[in-house]
This record gives structure tokens, C-alpha cells and sequence, in this order.
């Protein structure tokens, strides 16, 4: 049985175990933030030079990335805006949603993404008897995927919002299969972004 499989359940979540997953979520984040704070605090004492410096910020700036994913999730658990919300704003909810999603996308084409692509299937063997290079091939098309995923939405804010989670359960798929579903190599931020990208589905679609 594969990770998703595992996590996905057949069954409706019940409210205590959305209440549950919902503290889970924000205690990580309470977490994650000094550490990224503490190591910044500790870099700037000393000299970085270009090339890390920038990996660094780029890293940093990954991480916020992925932390507003899971807080916009959260906060969608509690209420799904509308497009008309906002409207005074120069990014609403939504445009904001997507804005962090399709970052997410937008980094299948990072080189340093390919890297550590290549670098995790090398060292973990083929993967479903494919190569590393054909496997390096599928990470090109998992982002024509997705964007061409992402342009097929309508003008009604409820298809939209499906779409960008579905795009977002997608993704965390992908990074399952590249992890070779292993709980141990696996991001715990990927399996909370499925969770709650599948929990908010189905109420999208319910409503």
C-alpha cells in the first residue's frame, strides 16, 4: 500500500479529526519558524559568499512559500472566499492561493530542482523499472501537466478553487513517487498540503 493510499481516506474526515489535523498543521508552523529564523540569525555572523548566499535566500524564500500554503489551507478550512471578496484588495484570497501554487509549479523547471530530482532517484535505484534520465524527462512533463491543469479553470470560483487543490494533491503525488513513498524521506509539509488539499475538495464539491 502506497503513502496516498494510506493517508487518503475512503471515508468523509470527521470534524474532530479536521480539528485535529488543523492543530497538527499549525503546531508545525509554530515550529518552523524560529528554526528558519534561528539559522538566518546564525548565517549573518558569518561570510557567505555568493553562490550559498543565494541558495540560502532562495531556500528561505521556498519555505515561506509552502508555509502560506498550509496557513491559506487552514484558513479555507474555517471559510472559502469567493471572488468577490477582495475586491478592494490588489490580491484577493484566491489570487493569492494561486499565486502560491503556481510557485510551486514554477519550481519543476528549477535547475537545482532537477539536481535533487536526479540526486534522490540515483542514490534510491530505479523507479518503476524506469532510468533516472526518463525519470528526469517526466519531471518536464509533470509541469506542462499542471499548467496546462491550471488553465483549464472557469470564471466560477468554486471550479477554480477545486482545480487549485487538485493541482496542489498532484504535486504532493509527484514527490511521493520521487521519495518512492517512503515515510522517512517524505516532507511532513507534503502530506499535510494532500490532506488538506483532499479534505477541501470534498466539501468544495459538496456545497
Amino acid at each position: 500500500m502506497t503513502i496516498s493510499e494510506i493517508i487518503a481516506k475512503d471515508k468523509c474526515y470527521t470534524q474532530d479529526e479536521i480539528e485535529q489535523l488543523q492543530a497538527e498543521v499549525e503546531f508545525f508552523l509554530n515550529k518552523k519558524e524560529p528554526s528558519q529564523a534561528e539559522i538566518l540569525s546564525q548565517r549573518s555572523n558569518l561570510f557567505v559568499s555568493p553562490a550559498p548566499f543565494k541558495m540560502l535566500f532562495r531556500s528561505k524564500e521556498r519555505n515561506e512559500n509552502i508555509s502560506q500554503i498550509l496557513q491559506q489551507l487552514v484558513a479555507f478550512l474555517i471559510h472559502i472566499p469567493t471572488t468577490s471578496e477582495g475586491e478592494n484588495q490588489a490580491l484577493g484570497p484566491l489570487d493569492k492561493f494561486m499565486e502560491c501554487v503556481l510557485f510551486e509549479v514554477d519550481l519543476l523547471q528549477a535547475d537545482d530542482i532537477g539536481n535533487a530530482v536526479f540526486n534522490s532517484v540515483n542514490q534510491m535505484g530505479s523507479l518503476n523499472g524506469d532510468n533516472v534520465w526518463d525519470y528526469m524527462g517526466r519531471i518536464i512533463e509533470k509541469n506542462r501537466e499542471l499548467n496546462e491543469l491550471l488553465i483549464t479553470g472557469t470564471s466560477d470560483a468554486a471550479s477554480n478553487f477545486i482545480t487549485l487543490c487538485l493541482v496542489l494533491e498532484e504535486l504532493c503525488l509527484f514527490w511521493f513517487e520521487v521519495k518512492q513513498e517512503d515515510m522517512r524521506r517524505i516532507r511532513l509539509s507534503d502530506i499535510f498540503t494532500f490532506k488538506l488539499a483532499r479534505i477541501l475538495q470534498d466539501r468544495c464539491r459538496q456545497t
